[in-house]
Parts: C-alpha cells; structure tokens; sequence
C-alpha cells in the first residue's frame, strides 16, 4: 500500500471484478458488505444469551440501523454443540468474533452471519472472562474482561492475548466490570463503556480512567429501569451520533440514544425474541476501514502514537532481524525495533529491507509489537546492500 510521510492514507477496497483470477474475492469483498449495509442502511448485530448464563442457547440476530428489518438468525454453535458466548465484535470486513466463556477462562472464535455457527477457535485464555468487546476504529480488539476488572486486548489472527491491558478505575478507585457489559467507539474515537446497569461511562483505554457520562432513570415500556449489556455504533455519518443499546432488564429490547442531544433516547425493538429472556448479550457492527499512518520505529513509542493506536494502522519499515514462525524484528536505526506478529514472515529473510502495515500493541515488557496478519513488503533484498 502507498502512504505519504505523516498523511492519512485510505485503505485499499475492491471496487470491481477486474479478472477472471480476482473475481470470487473481490465479489465476495462486495457481497460481505452488502450483508451487512445494503440499500443505503446498516446492519447491526447482536446475541442474546439465556439466562441464568450456565444454560445456553446464546441467539444470533440483526436488525437494521433505521430500527427496522429485525431478524433472529440461528442458535450459536461449536461442533454442533450450544455454547455461552458474549464479547461480540465485528471487523470492518464484517467478519464476526465472539468469545466462548466458562466464567474462569475465555476462547476467542468467529461466528457465520448467515447460520450463527462457530468455528475457528483459538487458545483458551485462562483466568479472562470476556464479557465485552469491540473493534476500534484501528481495528484492534479491545476486550472487557469481568474476572481481571481490565481492559485486554486481542489478536484477532490468533486469538492470543497482546500486552499486558489496563485496569480500570472511577474516580481513583478500582472499577468494577459486571457480567452484563460491553465497550462501543463513537465514529470521533470517543469509548465508551457499560457495566453497572443503566450508566454509560466514557473510558480513556491508555489510562483505564472511566468517566460518568449518562445515567438513565426512565422506565422501558416494561416498568423496569435499564439494564444495559450491548453497546455500538453505526459506520453510516448520518447516525454518527446514535447509539444502539441492548437492555436486558426484563423484556429484551433495542433502544437507541442521540449523544448530541443529552442521550436522547428512542425504542427501536421490544422484547425481542420473546420465547426466552436474556441473561446477556452484546452488540456489534461493522465501522468503516481504518486509515494508516507512516511512523518511523522511535515514533511508535511516544504517547500520540499509543492514543493513536485506537484510532489508526500504522506502517513501519527497517531492516529484518530474526524471522520465524512468528514474526521478525525491523529496525530502521532509530534505536526502537518493532516486533512484526505475521503469518507472512516466511516471504522474508535475514537483512532484508521490508515494511509492514498493522495495529500497534504494546508488551508488558516493552516491547514494541506490530499486528500485521499479512500486510508484508519486501523494499530490498539482502543482497541489495543499504538503501
């Protein structure tokens, strides 16, 4: 991908079937986005969990953005078995992720749009409980986890826990994330955050500072006061400033505020999927791809870039050191080297010139790691010398 020193570059889309070698991958690039915004309306996607939350079935649905079209989709199953699953999030592909949850340990898998079956799983996180999730404007994925009180964060690639997260607080106190929770990201950046019932709190994801910025003390049509469990936002700009809300109280209903009119609040859908009632839930949907910044290895280290990191992709280059299965090292002499996680190490070697796109992470042992599934250029070979 070209990128300009210090300018926002859009990521690539397929916009045409140009040849008979790219046309099933470019058609099914159109045909994923049409599923998930068709005729001018976006869909947004959400699972329904029974309760008490020991007892699946977890349900699958869509409704679209105008509060019309709802839809069940199907039971969520791994292996054809019914699983507890929370922690929805969906890429700016509309590709859909969860996490299989025991309570004592989480397991990220994707889930089908079309059937709500499971599949792909990666390793078992011990000791996480993933009750909510979201993928930022970057496209990393940020994770609530109920167990730990903290912010984590997953490679969606491998299902693998990246850095050490951020615990969160209120007020300089610890906060504490409920089973019912979830975090969305405003198209602006802002995050926000819902865990204790019917508040809505803004989050600083470096700092773990969670901020009050709602409370909802108006009544669902049911008599009860909120239970908020699923948070998310449209990718269309003309709802830049609605949130879509999913309240487990007693019914399960679909609700919507205006952020840019005190939070405002709308019924979209009522006691959805009335043959049960839920235990939890979430919601997610498709943002827009994220743009991508050229940073030297040094300028991956500084703050801006760490808040950015939420926001953007980032591009790196450097001469590669010690490839393998995992990964390699570039170096571009600014004294930061930055750790590339790829499955695309093996299209370079030793000495090697290259750069990679990818989401920025940062390790418990401050190590500088570059998520970049397949994003891999080689500039110059070793053999070519200094560029």
């Amino acid at each position: 991908m070209a990128a300009q020193e210090g300018n926002l570059v859009n990521l690539p889309t397929s916009h045409y079937c140009r040849t008979k070698g790219t046309l099933l991958a470019a058609c099914f690039v159109i045909l994923a986005a049409l599923a998930a915004c068709g005729r001018g309306h976006c869909a947004i996607w959400g699972i329904k969990s029974h309760d008490p939350t020991t007892a699946p079935p977890v349900t699958l649905f869509h409704f679209a953005d105008n509060g019309t079209a709802f839809n069940s989709v199907g039971v969520v199953k791994l292996g054809g078995q019914e699983i507890d699953v929370d922690g929805l999030a969906m890429t700016p592909g509309a590709d859909l992720f969860a996490f299989k949850v025991t309570g004592a340990s989480s397991t990220m898998v994707k889930i089908s749009n079309s059937t709500g079956t499971a599949y792909g799983p990666g390793p078992e996180l011990p000791g996480v409980d993933i009750r909510g999730a979201v993928f930022c404007l970057s496209g990393k994925l940020a994770c609530l986890d109920a167990l730990g009180n903290r912010m984590v964060f997953v490679d969606p690639a491998t299902g693998e826990l990246m850095g050490p997260g951020v615990a969160l607080t209120l007020d300089g106190q610890p906060f504490d994330i409920l089973d019912y929770t979830d975090a969305a990201q405003s198209p602006d950046g802002v995050m926000y955050i819902a865990s204790q019932g019917n508040v809505l709190y803004t989050l600083d994801p470096l700092t773990g500072a969670v901020t009050r910025a709602f409370t909802d003390t108006t009544p669902t049509p049911d008599g009860y006061v909120l239970t908020i469990a699923g948070l998310t936002f449209s990718r269309l700009s003309s709802l830049a400033n609605t949130m879509f809300v999913y309240d487990v109280s007693k019914q399960d209903d679909i609700l919507s505020y205006d952020t840019s009119a005190a939070f405002a609040r709308s019924l979209l859908f009522q006691n959805i999927i009335p043959s049960y009632n839920a235990g939890r839930g979430d919601l997610a949907a498709q943002l827009d791809p994220p743009v991508a910044y050229r940073v030297t290895n040094s300028t991956a280290d500084d703050p801006v870039t760490k808040r950015g990191s939420f926001l953007h992709r980032y591009i790196v280059w450097g001469r590669v050191g010690s490839p393998d299965a995992s990964g390699f090292t570039l170096d571009d002499g600014s004294g930061a080297p930055v750790f590339v996680k790829t499955n695309a190490a093996a299209a370079v070697s030793e000495g090697d010139y290259a750069e990679a796109e990818g989401v920025l992470h940062y390790s418990d042992s401050g190590t500088i790691l570059l998520s970049s599934p397949a994003d891999v250029t080689v500039l110059a070979e070793a053999e070519g010398g200094a560029m």
